[in-house]
């Protein structure tokens, strides 16, 4: 049983996994086929939501501000928590491939942009930190679309550089929910690592 695990690991690490739109939605609406990590992270995309929420409820009711890095912390804990899952119980599939990046994606630019708005008490991001993440990931769906049309198929996953780039943007996120015990020195140089990482990650 070990041996089968290891050598379906080494499979999908070696040749990530290739799949057609159709096969994708195939595999996610038969939900009591789907893996415990690839529920884990439809679980943060439902959480997302409720941090949108409870930033929009920030000024008026002060706890919803720490319910907000409750949230927040939770939804980035299941991301190493999927990721782990897949790897450990040999659980990575097409769905999942694409499935946690993009809940990534959701998750960092909604919170980039609503944490720059007046939604959020501040201090806040400022507005050209959602514009170099929205540009990047656009950027980068396009590149995906592009393939899509030319081959009908998406090939390849996220690089070390761009799952740091998420780590590093997730953290900036963190910064920002916990202005008030972090210095602003602080918070404003972890703006330009989130601009450094996010604008080479993108080339």
């Amino acid at each position: 049983m070990q041996r089968e695990v290891e050598r379906n690991t080494a499979t999908l690490e070696a040749k990530p996994p290739t799949s057609s739109p159709l096969e994708l939605v195939d595999e996610l609406v038969h939900v009591s086929k789907l893996t415990w990590a690839n529920r884990i992270t439809l679980f943060r995309i439902f959480l997302i939501p409720v941090f949108v929420l409870c930033v929009m409820q920030a000024h008026d009711v002060p706890p919803c501000r720490y319910l907000a890095i409750g949230v927040f912390i939770v939804m980035a804990l299941s991301d190493a928590l999927d990721g782990y899952l897949a790897r450990r119980w040999a659980q990575r599939t097409r769905l999942g491939f694409f499935l946690d990046p993009l809940a990534d994606k959701l998750l960092v630019m909604t919170a980039c942009v609503l944490l720059s708005s007046d939604f959020w008490p501040g201090p806040r991001f400022p507005n050209w930190i959602p514009v170099i993440v929205i540009s990047r990931d656009a950027f980068i769906l396009l590149g995906g679309l592009m393939l899509l049309l030319l081959t009908g198929t998406v090939k390849g996953g996220p690089s070390l550089l761009g799952k740091a780039t998420t780590f590093v943007q997730m953290l900036s996120v963190v910064g920002i929910l916990l202005n008030n015990h972090l210095s602003l020195s602080t918070v404003r140089a972890s703006w330009w690592v989130v601009a450094a990482f996010t604008l080479v990650s993108g080339v």
